[in-house]
């Protein structure tokens, strides 16, 4: 039998049997057809028996381990070993070794169009990178920033200026309450159309607000505790930004109850409700559409897929009556905090990463801030400038020749 073939009947036998000992992988390969008598180089099996090289390496196992009491790690037990996760990851994989190594050389490319431009789009790109690296100067402006953004919401007076803000929010990347873009027609794949999800948490989806096991409960005071240290930072006393935050954990919970479970989310079928831009008005009468595309520059569509329409019922309620102005308005600086918190200063963005990264995913130390100002630039609105540096520099004719073999064999 071939290689992939034991390693078949290897893990049938490990699932299926618990007082048969199994042969070694060795073993087994030994078997197929004489090739190697038992030698323990499987590759070499494989190689003879399909004309070509496994791509396998036998390194990856733990052989020590038996099938039948743990297969994962009898089948990648030694890559795990020999690749610990980095402490400035959440996990790690050939797929993570593959975005680390890009990530390097798109640093690469950024620091010398930091120097050297010899283009437009290297000034452009050389720029956005130094400003990033310039840590002093983030530390003496970063909060600065932030100010024009906070006294807008403070000049918020009554429902139809929040809903010019909100729009305003929307139309510049940020989201509260709800995300509104465009996608494909999920029932006329000839046309692309507007489409509204639920959105507006700070955490990441609604069972984290309503889950009652202790380290639901533990994630919740930090998300609280990191909100109050944000606001403290802003220039608000202890017992005021303790408060806001509260008040604000109260407002994200109602969004929360108000959402749809994520696993009710990938049923197609539910998310898929088209109205007409009057059934969207007469569904949320209380959001002023007109005005929201209005500020976006966009005219108004004919039909929209609004795929959670009882969440979008219930944001309309609570712009309508459901809470307060005062309320709406901590909401929406705790959105202009937290998404700029990462780009504004050391202080803050330890408080984002400490819950965001260390709390909510595991991980233990902050990327480097090169690694950090890259991956931001990755995910800008330059990042196709960027990927057309990465094309010429890495995808050279010899590479693609050696592409077009791989897709031939």
């Amino acid at each position: 039998m071939n290689y992939m073939e034991s390693l078949k009947r290897a893990a049938l036998l490990g699932l299926l049997m618990t007082t048969v000992t199994l042969p070694t992988l060795s073993e087994e390969v030994g078997e197929s057809k004489g090739c190697c008598g038992g030698c323990c180089q499987m590759d070499c099996c494989a190689k003879n028996n399909q004309g070509l090289p496994s791509g396998i390496n036998r390194e990856d196992f733990d052989l020590s381990v038996s099938p039948r009491d743990n297969f994962y790690l009898y089948a990648v037990g030694g890559w795990k070993k020999a690749n610990p996760i980095p402490g400035d990851q959440a996990r790690w994989g050939t797929f993570s070794i593959l975005a680390d190594n890009n990530t390097k050389i798109l640093n690469e490319i950024l620091e010398e169009a930091s120097k050297n431009p010899s283009t437009s789009l290297e000034e452009k790109l050389g720029k956005f990178y130094a400003s990033g690296m310039d840590e002093e100067a983030i530390e003496r402006s970063g909060l600065a920033l932030l100010k024009s953004d906070l006294q807008s919401v403070d000049d918020i007076r009554n429902i139809d200026d929040l809903q010019a803000y909100i729009a305003y929010m929307h139309a510049n990347g940020l989201s509260p309450y709800f995300s509104l873009g465009s996608a494909q027609d999920d029932k006329d794949s000839s046309r692309v159309i507007a489409t509204i999800w639920q959105g507006g948490l700070g955490m990441p989806e609604r069972d984290y607000y309503l889950r009652t096991d202790d380290n639901s409960k533990k994630l919740r005071q930090q998300y609280i505790d990191y909100m109050t240290e944000s606001f403290k930072l802003v220039g608000y006393t202890p017992s005021e930004a303790k408060k806001i935050a509260k008040n604000i954990m109260k407002f994200e919970t109602k969004l929360a109850k108000a959402s749809v479970p994520a696993a009710e989310m990938r049923d197609p079928e539910k998310m898929y409700n088209l109205m007409t831009f009057e059934q969207l008005c007469k569904l949320t009468p209380s959001i002023n559409w007109a005005k929201y595309y209005e500020v976006h520059g966009l005219s108004m569509p004919e039909d929209v897929n609004v795929t959670t329409p009882d969440f979008m019922r219930s944001v309309s309620k609570e712009i309508a009556d459901g809470t307060s102005l005062e309320t709406h308005k901590q909401y929406l600086r705790w959105r202009i905090i937290n998404s700029a918190a990462p780009y504004v200063g050391k202080r803050f963005e330890e408080l984002h990463f400490n819950f965001y990264n260390k709390a909510l995913r595991g991980t233990k130390q902050m990327k480097p801030r090169w690694k950090r100002v890259t991956e931001t630039i990755n995910g800008s609105t330059l990042d196709q400038g960027l990927g057309e540096l990465y094309v010429k520099r890495t995808f050279s004719p010899e590479a693609k020749q050696r592409v077009l073999n791989m897709v031939e064999n």
